[in-house]
Order: structure tokens, then sequence, then C-alpha cells
């Protein structure tokens, strides 16, 4: 399997193909590079069309970026690195829960290709392994840049390890982590397959707008990896522990901890650990 999904690189026109004309028709740009150092950078840098869906994909990355500016590489075939750009109007806030609408979208296409992923608080792709860890399948990070009054580009960035570390020869960026790969988890798919799966849920979140988020974050809580965990919360200051109770309809993680009280978190502000496995 390794090397059919190394052989060739990521065709564009094939990924569209795989689309279907209809949601085709919605990605007014689709590119592929073989090599840049940050899809969500590039994407940053250059808006594209008020209409449509712009997509970056990229054979390899060189300088990719996670949550709290950690770095994420990516070697050539072995993972899936990509950034969807779209226009949004109204105030900042009201793109709050786009980070957990995407990773929602992207357990979704994932299960229905058979990948039994969940997601991590707030932006990682995991799989609870038979040891009781969950391994790091992919993460998320979604960027804002104002364009105007009330006018905001937003990026979506998603990396997926398609092939197992070792085939990657580059060494884990993230060395906390446990990774899995869709290859370890038997998924069989070319990545042009898996792109496409990815980029119509996606289309389907980012075509429906803030109004429908809270309904789509909602029935996400269904993937939702900490829920009734312990966890390790690491704040700026200090740390301390407790039992996650899920995410709120603000998007906000609710943890309890040993005292009973009952604590609202903020992604930007926190790190938290599953205590029994391996997390962020």
């Amino acid at each position: 399997m390794a090397s059919t999904m190394v052989a060739e690189p990521i065709r564009a026109e094939a990924v569209l193909a795989a689309l279907g004309p209809t949601a085709a028709s919605r990605f007014s740009d689709l590119q592929v590079v073989a090599e840049t150092g940050s899809t969500n950078a590039d994407l940053l840098s250059a808006p594209g069309a008020l209409s449509g869906l712009t997509v970056r994909v990229a054979e390899r990355q060189t300088a990719g970026r996670g949550r709290r500016a950690r770095s994420w590489v990516s070697a050539p075939g072995a993972a899936l690195a990509f950034s969807v750009g779209a226009h949004f109007p109204g105030l900042a806030t009201s793109l709050a829960l786009l980070p957990l609408a995407v990773g929602v979208a992207c357990c979704t296409a994932l299960r229905r290709l058979g990948a039994p992923v969940t997601l991590k608080w707030p932006n990682d792709l995991v799989h609870l392994h038979g040891d009781g860890t969950l391994r790091k399948l992919g993460g998320i990070l979604v960027e804002l840049k104002a364009l105007g009054p009330d006018q905001w580009w937003a990026v979506c960035g998603i990396g997926i390890n398609v092939l197992p570390a070792a085939y990657q020869g580059l060494p884990d960026a993230e060395s906390a982590q446990l990774p899995v790969s869709v290859a370890e988890l038997g998924l069989d798919a070319p990545r042009e397959t898996l792109l496409a799966e990815l980029l119509l849920e996606l289309q389907t979140v980012l075509d429906a707008g803030p109004d429908a988020w809270p309904l789509l974050v909602a029935a996400g809580r269904a993937f939702d990896s900490l829920m009734g965990q312990p966890v390790r919360v690491i704040e700026p200051q200090h740390q301390w522990s407790g039992i996650a109770q899920g995410w709120n309809d603000d998007g906000r993680l609710q943890v309890r901890d040993s005292q009973g009280a009952n604590h609202s978190l903020v992604s930007a502000e926190v790190s938290v650990r599953r205590q029994s496995g391996v997390s962020e």
C-alpha cells in the first residue's frame, strides 16, 4: 500500500473528478504544489476570489504550523497537507465555532471511509489505541485575516498522516505525541480519494455558514475523545487536574476540578492532556 500511495503526486484534475461536477464547481481554485513552507501561509498571503472556495495542497511542507506555534512538516507522499480558504462577512466572534466545525467535518469524512477517528478538543484528529493512549492522526489550524470592516478570509489548514512515521524519514516535530496513520488504521484509499471526501464534507460546512455550526458542533459531541476522561489542564501560570465534561454550545471545553467546580476553557489559553494517554 505504501508504494501505491507515494508513487504518483496528487493530481488536481483527479480530485475534481472525484468530487463530481456540482461540488467541483464550488472550488474556484484548487492547486497542488510539490513543496511549500505552509499551505495556510500561502492562502493567508493571497486571499482567493470572493465566490467559491480556494484549496492549496502541498506534497511536502517545510514550515507547516500547528496550534500554539508548533511546527508540522511532511515528507513527499507520506501525508496529506492542505488548506481551504473561504470568505465570511460579520463579526469575528461569529466564526468562533469554525475550528470545531472543521474538526467534526473531518471526523465525519474519515469515518465514512472507515477510519475509526475521534476529535480531541480543540483541533486534533485522534485514534484511541488498544493500550488506552490517544494516537494523533492529524491536526487542524484555522486562521483568520481581516479584509475590511466585518469581512474575513478564513483559512482552514489540515494535516493528516497517510503513512507510518517510519516512511516519512523525518523526526516527529511533537515528540510528546504518538502518531498514527490512515494506513495503520486500515484505510486503503488513494490520497486523491481521501482529499476529495474531506473536501466534500468541508464544502458542506463552509457553505452552510456560522448559523448552521452550533447544530453541527452539538452533533459532533459523539466524536469527543475527552468526554468523561481525566485530563490535565495546563495554563500559563499553573496546572490542575479534572474530568472533561465535553464542549458547550460556544465550543468551550467544560472541565470539573477535584473540588467539584466547573471550568469553561478557551482553546487559545490552555493545553489539555488526557491523563490516561497521550494528547496535546
